[in-house]
């Protein structure tokens, strides 16, 4: 079988490993080798830092009610891997999928970490609904990507307008620049976006573009302007 290359993007998936494998980063994950990473640097690895969105070393970090939780995704082609991990609890579930759907593993991993943790029922996974003002301006933050995706020349006013002053603090606008052109050379015209829910890390979305539908994960200040302070696209 052909292996796929990758390019520039070869760090971010061109790494095989089996559920074994991801099972021992679990293991790292939960503080399980303090040979490999001190309590110290663990704390530190796990711990929210001040970048825009909810992120640790290597980490997205957020909660599982009142637990602490931390969890990474990631997909190339048709298939993705998630690991979601409980430290305070000492779970963790991987969860390795074939198919177009980036968020299902990790719907799936946090429905187990919940089934192990307090018994919960294996429910499907699917975004919690929105109330109507943040699908409102979860929109209306939408609506400024795509005019970003569309336009020839993305000028720094047009990114203060869309994105939170800490947004832009953290990615210079020249590699913001690269990023939404590289996203619409790929995924072709944009036209069209829309909001499924709420999810780990933020709001489900979608872009709906020449190329396909583009998933994305979003949040957005609830004060107006509704500027951008994350988002993901998978």
């Amino acid at each position: 079988m052909a292996h796929w290359q990758l390019g520039a993007f070869e760090p971010a998936g061109g790494l095989y490993a089996s559920a074994d494998d991801l099972a021992g980063l679990a293991r790292l994950a939960l503080g399980a080798a303090p040979a490999v990473l001190t309590p110290a640097s663990h704390a530190a690895a796990i711990a929210d830092d001040p970048l825009p969105g909810h992120l640790g070393v290597g980490w997205l970090v957020g909660a599982l009610g009142d637990d602490p939780m931390i969890g990474h995704s990631g997909s190339t082609s048709d298939y993705v891997a998630s690991l979601v991990a409980l430290p305070t609890r000492g779970l963790a579930a991987v969860v390795l999928t074939a198919g177009g759907d980036d968020r299902l593993p990790e719907c799936v991993a946090v429905a187990l970490l919940r089934a192990a943790d307090d018994g919960a029922a294996l429910d499907a996974c699917a975004a919690a609904p929105l109330d109507d003002a943040t699908a409102a301006r979860t929109l209306i933050a939408l609506d400024r990507v795509l005019a970003l995706l569309a336009a020839p020349t993305v000028t720094d006013a047009a990114l203060a307008a869309t994105f939170a002053p800490t947004f832009l603090a953290a990615i210079p606008p020249d590699q913001l620049r690269v990023g939404l052109r590289t996203l619409a050379d790929g995924a072709g015209a944009c036209t069209r976006r829309a909001v499924i829910g709420a999810i780990s890390g933020g709001v489900a979305a979608t872009l709906g573009c020449a190329n396909g539908e583009v998933a994305v994960t979003i949040t957005v200040e609830p004060t107006p302007p509704h500027l951008i302070t994350s988002i993901s696209v998978q």
